[in-house]
């Protein structure tokens, strides 16, 4: 199984980055994992829009769905067959308001996706890939994800506070990526309360038995500081997640 990050950003893009947005693949399946802004044009880069096998969103914030617009048209304009797309449990009401919103037309998403809805306390087959979730403590219903493949396991956080049901679906995974988002140094945001900051998102991954951390959802103006207080806290294999990069699970 091998993940390529299309997109590792935050809330904003990182020059010349692109928000959440990750390719899980295996020899026969490719899972487009979360599409926030700018994802589209770093897929387009690494594969095919036809060689895609599903699309799952982990919540329904701006910079992990987004680019599920610029997506659509590529299949509309590629003449590409719809596969399924997976939403968490509020996600299909959100993705009719934004589409009315925009005044995109009726069925817009539903003529080129085979929306629906997966439940987070189930496991859901997509090709040769299972995946199961946990509920993350976030501003809105989030939903981190385990892929296994073949006995191997990767852990992907979505976005998190700490949480002991996310850290017990990361116990023993042979790669996690997990976000490092809450500023290193500001007293006055209260993103700490709804996002990892990298000590934090080092230590749970430690506690679980995590083989190897990747760092993503990170702003790179603390890059540096992020990935040294993240492998102080791991004290093993660490990574910062980097548009492109494609690691072995």
């Amino acid at each position: 199984m091998d993940l390529t990050i299309l997109g590792s950003s935050p809330a904003t893009e990182n020059a010349g980055g692109a928000c959440s947005g990750y390719l899980v693949s295996t020899g026969h399946t490719r899972l487009l994992v979360d599409c926030g802004h700018g994802v589209v044009s770093v897929l387009r880069e690494v594969t095919e829009l036809k060689a895609l096998s599903a699309i799952l969103i982990s919540h329904m914030h701006p910079d992990h769905f987004f680019d599920l617009v610029p997506l659509a048209y590529g299949f509309l304009f590629g003449k590409v067959p719809s596969i399924p797309l997976f939403l968490p449990p509020d996600g299909a009401q959100t993705l009719h308001d934004l589409a009315a919103a925009v005044r995109l037309p009726e069925g817009f998403f539903e003529r080129l996706f085979q929306i629906s809805t997966y439940d987070p306390t189930a496991s859901l087959r997509c090709g040769e890939v299972t995946i199961t979730f946990a509920h993350t403590r976030h501003a809105i219903p989030a939903y981190a994800m385990r892929f296994v493949h073949d006995g191997r396991a990767l852990f992907y956080s979505s976005d998190t506070a700490p949480d002991h049901r996310v850290a017990a679906l990361m116990q023993d995974a042979d790669v996690a990526l997990v976000e490092a988002t809450a500023p290193l140094y500001s007293e006055d945001s209260d993103s700490a309360t709804i996002h990892l900051d990298a000590p934090s998102a080092g230590r749970m991954a430690r506690e679980a038995g995590v083989r190897a951390l990747i760092l993503t959802h990170t702003w790179y103006p603390v890059a540096a500081e992020t990935l040294s207080l993240g492998g102080e806290a791991f004290g093993g294999p660490i990574s910062l997640a980097r548009e492109r990069s494609v690691y072995r699970v």
